[in-house]
């Protein structure tokens, strides 16, 4: 999957554009009384991206860098402070409520923790016939054997619908989570680290199970994972982030053949080897990223960067065109090339 070439996905489906998100943190009880301004976390510093259609888009990164709050913008689960977000050429930021909901059946999220996302009061089959009929998917005589088709979909028995999440292995509360997503008939598939609270057994099955459904549904997907190995086995593009900044983006064959920037090499790097003979020569990062809150000058990866130079700590490097489909915000790229 990873060799395929970008042109051959056509249009965009989602293009999203300078978007930055930010918080405000709430102030204690002496600031709130002295008047003083609350601090702000940058989740997402002017990011832009594209998803072409029947593509499967990887976004890696360390926690706090801005992947999931990313996912949740697109999703319209936040409002972003700047930018457009451009789904099938119409900007989402800009629609009503209304507007809003028909959009939505086409923009579904998959969310990281199986056991938290689901209703424990709700039976599977109730759960699914609610998402059918609030949307008015199909017809109330034809929900109940449209719930058992999406059960049978994600590799389940349609006797499952008498059940409760409880009664259910995380996977299987995963599944049922997919088949929930699935029952809107997405065009644009948004998958938040769907398999980071499963077991590593039951990882394969998950992954295997969304790329089939990917392809049988024609579905566009953005897959989010702090994983490297199940981004390559997953993934067409990546995208490499950074809090809160894009450090490199590719095809997958790419970013792996031949990392351009210091962070993804470190990553790579670090990744752990499937022969548990082999070991690693480099060192993994040094230290924490820094706080969103005071973000460093330059360079936002200069304090941890192996390659940093008294440049990178003033110049805020620009993501830029490498190779043909290549694209890396460091100064250092053309230097690093072929290493």
């Amino acid at each position: 999957m990873s060799g395929k070439a970008l042109d051959s996905y056509g249009d965009a489906v989602l293009r999203v554009q300078s978007v930055t998100k930010t918080f405000e943190l709430p102030l204690g009880l002496v600031p709130a009384i002295l008047r003083r301004k609350p601090e702000v976390v940058t989740a997402v510093d002017d990011v832009s991206l594209h998803v072409s259609k029947g593509e499967i888009l990887g976004i890696v990164g360390e926690s706090g860098c801005g992947k999931t709050t990313l996912l949740r913008c697109i999703a319209r689960l936040y409002d972003p402070d700047s930018g457009q977000i451009l789904f099938d050429g119409k900007d989402i930021l800009k629609m009503r409520s209304g507007e809003m909901r028909s959009e939505r059946r086409r923009i579904q999220m998959i969310f990281q923790d199986p056991y938290s996302s689901l209703n424990p009061r709700f039976r599977v089959g109730r759960m699914l016939d609610e998402v059918l009929s609030v949307h008015n998917v199909c017809p109330p005589n034809q929900r109940g054997e449209r719930v058992a088709q999406l059960l049978e979909m994600v590799g389940m028995h349609a006797d499952a619908a008498h059940r409760l999440p409880s009664q259910f292995s995380g996977g299987q509360r995963q599944r049922i989570g997919i088949a929930r997503a699935l029952a809107m008939e997405p065009t644009l598939l948004l998958a938040d680290e769907p398999v980071s609270a499963l077991d590593v057994s039951v990882q394969a099955q998950v992954i295997n199970l969304l790329m089939d459904l990917q392809s049988q549904l024609s579905l566009t997907m953005i897959f989010v994972s702090h994983d490297l190995r199940v981004v390559r086995h997953i993934s067409h593009r990546i995208v490499v982030m950074y809090l809160g900044k894009i450090m490199e983006m590719g095809t997958t064959s790419l970013i792996f053949s031949n990392p351009r920037h210091p962070y993804t090499k470190v990553l790579l790097a670090a990744a752990p080897q499937a022969d548990p003979t082999l070991r690693t020569e480099v060192a993994a990062i040094q230290g924490d990223p820094p706080s969103p809150i005071h973000i460093p000058p330059g360079c936002r990866f200069h304090p941890r960067c192996p390659s940093a130079s008294q440049s990178c700590q003033a110049e805020i490097p620009i993501l830029k065109e490498v190779e043909s489909g290549h694209f890396v915000a460091c100064s250092m790229a053309e230097a690093s090339m072929g290493n």
